[in-house]
């Protein structure tokens, strides 16, 4: 099965719910757990990545292209996350708002995530509500 936006969002949360299941269940034994949940920041994955769709592509290079962090400030950000005990570390200020907004409004994030959303504005530049 191809990879799509949605794929990426299922293992994201995934990810995020084992973490926060494994900092409970550890925290009795004095283990703490850090999850990263970076937006995106500027490495050389697109060199080697493979997309869907020529869209998807697309719409990557440009989240890439305007990614204001390096490598090294996300490490920098996760390290201080994990000296500091916190189970979330989101190091960039796009990636907070996204993180509050989910959690707010999450009907309404699911709504602006569907499928056929997403493919309108990858066409057309043009977000559909």
């Amino acid at each position: 099965m191809p990879e799509t936006p949605q794929h990426c969002v299922i293992t994201k949360a995934g990810v995020i719910a084992l973490n926060e299941t494994l900092a409970a269940e550890m925290r009795e034994h004095d283990v703490r757990v850090t999850v990263l949940c970076p937006a995106f920041f500027r490495t050389n994955l697109l060199e080697t990545a493979r997309s869907a769709t020529a869209e998807l592509a697309a719409m990557g290079k440009t989240a890439f292209a305007q990614s204001t962090m390096s490598a090294d400030a996300v490490a920098a950000a996760a390290l201080r996350a994990v000296a500091r005990g916190q189970l979330y570390c989101l190091p960039m200020r796009e990636g907070r708002l996204v993180w509050r907004f989910t959690r707010a409004l999450t009907e309404r994030y699911a709504r602006l995530l569907s499928p056929a959303r997403m493919l309108r504005l990858a066409k057309w530049g043009q977000p559909v509500v």
